[in-house]
């Protein structure tokens, strides 16, 4: 009894030192994870509607099928689990057993406040695994605890994966799957593992069951496959069964999540086509349509180099600069086992380069890429650092402050979500910081300075007195303008009130309003009506 107590007590010890050791990892999950819960009551989300509707009209009609196919069916999957709950009290009600009513009854129940914030919360939770998926691949690959932090940190601690990944959307979703198939191929890879590239199939074939783009992830994980295979069987035909089996995996994943596709194949071809119509030829309103080819793929790096992975410009350069030397550092190193793993963003930020719309949620799944990457950008500079005098120390605390300024900057914003702060007041007192700088506002925000009993600051006129002026106006009152555009990071200078999103890329965006600060020139450009020049 004394030897099984003492066995015991020995692995409960060593379980509790190895979750010490990765300490970095929880403390990136708690501040994430904090930070997206108290910010989850964040408003109305354009998709949220639509996705609930499909969920209620599903259980009203006692089927597990959406019969919409805008987007493949995980995000319905997570959103039918949310309602376990509703589907349980039902089925517990001896009134409603077995009743025909039952299925209107789950449909009523479907659509409350208390479901919508639970469901945005399973969608958080799900998107946050990429933070997981993250982690273990540095660890694995580097077997740094710091590099693998400090990836982790750049996914975790990211604004732009904070707010997105609270909504009830697929994008977050299939971010995380795309992070597992990033890990998936490494450990493939690594070892030599079929096994492994099985699982990469998989993973990217959930991705595809998330939202049709994720498809693009099947060109990485048959060239995973097949360098994999090419390093044990050696024989074309041992690759070609490889790349064979890794097909019909991803086929199987995707068809388990999304059996619609062949069980309601009309509908499904209308609604895809329908979709790529949208963003191939139409494009999406609210500035975010954009000219196919290269003003696209310049949008799309602005985004993943000076916007995703910081709300700093400067930190998000840093980091987009660190990918690059990872990039490098992976090539030289492991020529061909990194093709696989850098075939995905290239590819993908090409595909997306060439449709006409242009909404950045779409680019969240190159991130755990581009954080991965950077890690090993970090750690050349790192090691680069050690040939000066403390240049190791000092390079970490850099890299370190990096991650302490993301994670101040996530919690500061889902704090104002919680509060829903007053853009009014967060205005004024802008205003007044900033007393030699004159401010030219519309006649609105003139009115609610009034109305609330506030005085108009000697600094804001409501008639343009010279062009270095800054420009305040609420974000609703220039959603109309034909010139909107959703996709330059640094469009406004700031905004006042609930940082539930990014204005610059979701101007048109139709939750809590805010008030916008803008130089008057380009508003001027971009909202000809609603600032005339005087």
């Amino acid at each position: 009894m004394t030897n099984h107590l003492r066995t015991w007590a020995r692995r409960a010890l060593a379980l509790a030192e190895s979750a010490l050791s990765h300490l970095g990892l929880a403390v990136v999950l708690l501040v994430a994870g904090y930070a997206g819960i108290i910010g989850i009551d964040f408003g109305s989300h354009w998709d949220e509607p639509t996705m609930i509707r499909v969920v209620k009209e599903a259980l009203a009609r006692g089927e597990l099928l959406p019969r919409w196919y805008n987007y493949p069916s995980v995000s319905f999957g997570l959103s039918l689990a949310s309602a376990a709950r509703e589907i349980v009290s039902m089925s517990l009600l001896p009134s409603l057993r077995g009743s025909s009513d039952r299925p209107l009854a789950l449909g009523t129940l479907i659509g409350g406040h208390d479901f919508l914030l639970r469901t945005r919360v399973v969608f958080l939770l799900v998107s946050l695994l990429a933070v997981v998926w993250v982690y273990w691949l540095v660890w694995d690959s580097q077997k740094s605890r710091f590099q693998a932090t400090l990836a982790a940190g750049l996914v975790g601690f990211s604004w732009e994966v904070g707010y997105h990944a609270r909504w009830i959307a697929p994008d977050a979703v299939m971010m995380q799957l795309g992070a597992l198939t990033l890990l998936a191929m490494h450990l493939a890879l690594s070892r030599g593992s079929p096994r492994w590239s099985w699982v990469a199939a998989g993973a990217a074939g959930f991705a595809c069951g998330t939202k049709y783009p994720g498809g693009a992830l099947l060109l990485p994980v048959c060239l995973c496959a097949a360098v994999v295979a090419r390093q044990t069987v050696r024989r074309a035909a041992g690759v070609l069964r490889a790349v064979a089996g890794a097909l019909a995996v991803f086929a199987a994943a995707y068809l388990i999540t999304t059996p619609g596709t062949l069980l309601e194949y009309t509908r499904f071809l209308t609604d895809v086509r329908a979709e790529y119509n949208h963003y191939h030829e139409v494009g999406h309103p609210g500035g975010h349509s954009i000219e196919p080819g290269m003003p696209h793929l310049r949008a799309a790096g602005e985004y993943l180099f000076c916007a995703a992975l910081s709300r700093y410009p400067i930190l998000a350069m840093t980091a987009g600069a660190l990918a690059v030397a990872g990039a490098v550092a992976l090539v030289r190193e492991r020529r061909i086992q990194a093709l696989p793993l850098l075939a995905f963003p290239l590819v993908y930020v090409g595909y997306m380069s060439l449709q006409r719309a242009i909404i950045i949620r779409n680019l969240l799944v190159v991130l755990p890429f581009l954080a991965f990457l950077a890690a090993r950008g970090a750690a050349v500079i790192i090691e680069t650092a050690g040939r000066l005098p403390r240049g190791r120390v000092v390079a970490s605390a850099l890299f370190s402050a990096m991650l302490a300024a993301n994670a101040a900057s996530l919690v500061r914003a889902a704090r104002t979500v919680a509060r829903n702060d007053d853009p009014v007041k967060e205005m004024i007192a802008y205003v007044n910081d900033h007393p030699r700088q004159r401010f030219l506002v519309t006649a609105r925000v003139e009115r609610e300075l009034r109305g609330k009993g506030h005085p108009l600051p000697a600094n804001v006129v409501a008639r343009s007195e010279g062009p270095d002026e800054i420009a305040l106006f609420h974000a609703s009152e220039a959603m109309s303008s034909k010139e909107l555009v959703a996709y330059h990071h640094a469009t406004a200078l700031r905004w006042f009130g609930s940082q539930e999103v990014n204005y610059n890329y979701y101007p048109s965006w139709g939750g809590r309003d805010r008030i916008v600060a803008m130089k008057l020139a380009g508003a001027r450009a971009l909202f000809p009506d609603l600032w005339k020049a005087d």
